[in-house]
């Protein structure tokens, strides 16, 4: 096959008219966070004043707004994915949100809701073998998924001793 065959498809350059239309309609779908839009915009190759002023414009019309988007993220992880803290935070620190609105965004999670939705994690997990809990080896696979959710240690221990006691396993 030749070479020419093959259409590698690369970001169109968009004109700033074009990118203003763009963005807007990318942030109304869903919040986003400021890096996300600027490496959208610099993915169609906008740069320098203009970036600038479309990125002042999105803030001043209500578009982008930092602290809303990180309460909409750690929300959403937390409901939809069941993340636990530690991962919501390292996603909003990856989106590089300010460490005031990773409070705020995190505020957004109710500690009994965090618990009874750790628990829902660890019961759903262990739902087709009850004696998980009494192999230590079994159990500790089950302690690194949950910590790979993002859940801190001691929530973990909390549930674990919380299903030993009820016999809930």
């Amino acid at each position: 096959m030749a070479s020419d065959d093959f259409e590698y498809k690369k970001s169109t350059q968009w004109s700033k008219e074009i990118a203003v239309t763009n963005i807007k309609r990318y942030c109304a779908i869903q919040d986003r966070s400021h890096f996300e839009v600027r490496t959208k915009l610099l993915s169609h190759q906008v740069y320098g004043q203009h970036l600038e002023d479309i990125m002042a414009d999105l803030v001043t019309e209500g578009f982008l707004d930092e602290e809303r988007f990180a309460k909409s993220y750690a929300r959403g992880k937390f409901r939809m994915k069941r993340w636990g803290r530690i991962k919501i935070l390292n996603g909003l620190k990856n989106h590089r949100i300010s460490a005031y609105c990773i409070r705020e965004g995190l505020r957004e999670i109710d500690d009994e809701e965090y618990f009874d939705t750790a628990l829902n994690v660890v019961k759903s997990r262990i739902k087709n073998n009850r004696n998980i809990l009494q192999n230590p080896q079994e159990k500790q696979k089950l302690i690194q998924f949950i910590f790979g959710k993002g859940y801190e240690y001691e929530i973990i221990e909390k549930v674990i001793q919380s299903l030993l006691s009820d016999g809930d396993q």
